[in-house]
């Protein structure tokens, strides 16, 4: 009888360990894939809250662009949108997309909580079936993307980060574009050493 116990326990010991193999296996593979898929500015549609149509492909490539999902009630995305909206000689070399599935309602409040209707280089865009999020493997708010001029992907920020880091980034890969050419995700708390 210990036996058969102790065999049945080692067969569900080995099973765990089979799924949890399997799982991370599964998680590296999708992660592969994300990051191979936003290497470059990945194609979408989705809608502005002027009700207007904004696809990826026909985004301007004669600036730098930002994406950045986040949450309307978020405070480390309002502090990170609020760091942008002050930074003009950001707003001068980006074009920035705001992104979240949260309401239309929501996201029209947010807009004029922050005076977003009279900045051109920064637009909010609706995410209502979830797919920018599934496409960029957007796990958690504030999540930031930057795109150089030629589309490819410089770096992403998982977490808050500055306006001032944005635009450093941003300047060095105009300065010198083959220098910033391996993509980082950076978790970082952004005190420690990200100011520029």
């Amino acid at each position: 009888m210990k036996r058969k116990i102790a065999f049945v326990f080692l067969l569900v010991v080995v099973a765990a360990i089979c799924f949890l193999g399997y799982s991370i296996h599964n998680r590296i593979q999708q992660k592969q894939a994300v990051a191979e898929r936003i290497a470059t500015l990945p194609n979408f549609e989705l809608v502005n809250l002027k009700a207007e149509v904004v696809n990826s492909s026909e985004i301007t490539k004669k600036s730098a662009v930002i994406i950045t999902y986040f949450s309307t009630e978020c405070p480390f995305c309002r502090a990170e949108i609020k760091s942008m909206i002050n930074h003009e000689l950001l707003l001068d070399n980006a074009n920035i997309y705001l992104i979240s599935g949260e309401s239309i309602k929501a996201l029209n409040q947010f807009a004029k909580t922050f005076s977003l209707d009279s900045l051109q280089a920064i637009q909010i865009l609706h995410d209502s079936k979830s797919r920018a999020k599934k496409l960029f493997g957007v796990n958690g708010v504030p999540h930031t993307f930057v795109y150089g001029k030629q589309g490819k992907l410089l770096k992403q920020f998982e977490g808050e980060t500055t306006a001032n880091l944005l635009f450093g980034l941003i300047k060095r890969s105009a300065n010198n574009p083959d220098r910033v050419s391996n993509p980082v995700r950076v978790t970082e708390d952004i005190n420690e050493g990200g100011q520029e």
